[in-house]
């Protein structure tokens, strides 16, 4: 299919976004990828999942760069075996947070 628009404008109408968060989601499950969808806070969403991990896991890592997942795992004071890992980006290097250590 030859894309006619941005994925800007694709996403802005509810509906396509809403049809490929679907797809996106049936596709991940086929080969047995566990998927939830947020409804609003998706930040929340994946500390949350990460702590309901730790029981299963020694140690479960959140892969992101938004500061925004550090201060929802100090507020909800995670266990200290989940940790916010920071990829880098250039020459930037990678850092592995420990929530509990910045408290």
């Amino acid at each position: 299919m030859i894309l006619t628009l941005s994925q800007e404008k694709f996403l802005y109408n509810a509906e396509n976004k809403s049809r490929l968060i679907t797809m996106l989601m049936a596709k991940c499950e086929e080969p047995g990828i566990a998927c939830r969808q947020a409804n609003e806070d998706a930040d929340s969403l994946f500390v949350r999942t990460a702590e309901s991990l730790v029981p299963t896991h020694q140690t479960v890592a959140i892969v992101g760069e938004d500061v925004d997942l550090m201060v929802i795992m100090m507020g909800l004071n995670t266990s200290p075996n989940v940790y916010l890992l920071n990829p880098g980006k250039g020459k930037a290097p990678q850092l592995l947070y420990q929530p509990q250590s910045a408290q």
